[in-house]
Formats: C-alpha cells, sequence, structure tokens
C-alpha cells in the first residue's frame, strides 16, 4: 500500500507501530527508524513521531540522531523539559 501512497504518513506511523510491537531484532528497529524518520521528514508537524524516533534513537545508543531530531522540536518548544533532559542524556 505504502508504495502507491507513500504520502500516507499515517499508514507509514502505524506500519512502524506495529513492527516496533514485534521487534526482535535490531534490524527490526532499524526498519522502524527509517520509518520514523520518513515521516517526521515529509511531515515535519508529526512531533509525536519526532519524539518516538528520539526514544528509539536513544534505546538505540544514536545519540547523534537523537541530537539532530531534537533540535528541530527545540526550536518549538524552547521550554520543554522532557525535550531538554533527552538532549542532556545524548550529550
Amino acid at each position: 500500500y505504502l508504495e502507491f501512497r507513500p504520502d500516507d504518513h499515517d499508514q507509514a506511523a502505524r506500519l512502524a507501530e506495529i513492527i516496533l510491537a514485534k521487534a526482535k531484532t535490531q534490524k527490526d528497529l532499524s526498519s522502524v527508524v527509517f520509518l520514523y524518520e520518513k515521516v517526521f521528514r515529509e511531515a515535519p508537524q508529526r512531533e509525536d513521531i519526532g519524539r518516538k524516533l528520539i526514544d528509539l534513537s536513544l534505546r538505540l545508543n544514536r545519540p547523534a540522531d537523537a541530537q539532530i531530531h531534537l533540535e528541530k522540536l527545540l526550536k518549538n518548544h524552547p521550554e520543554d523539559g522532557a525535550l531538554t533532559a533527552q538532549l542532556g542524556e545524548s550529550l
């Protein structure tokens, strides 16, 4: 479906959630990161996906990736304590 409707960000996010729920390997988690990054890049207003992407990047020990996404969200929410804490965790 996503091959025919690549702009359906809701379904891409839903697929990522399904894969994440059943993830058993690093490859599975990398697939979720790929989908989250695609959605967040193409639909930056989907801050919920950005937050999930940050959580997963930190979980996968990818602090540089987390910092990139944190900077985007912190521009709109500079007073967000959770984002600031995650930025500290990524340093």
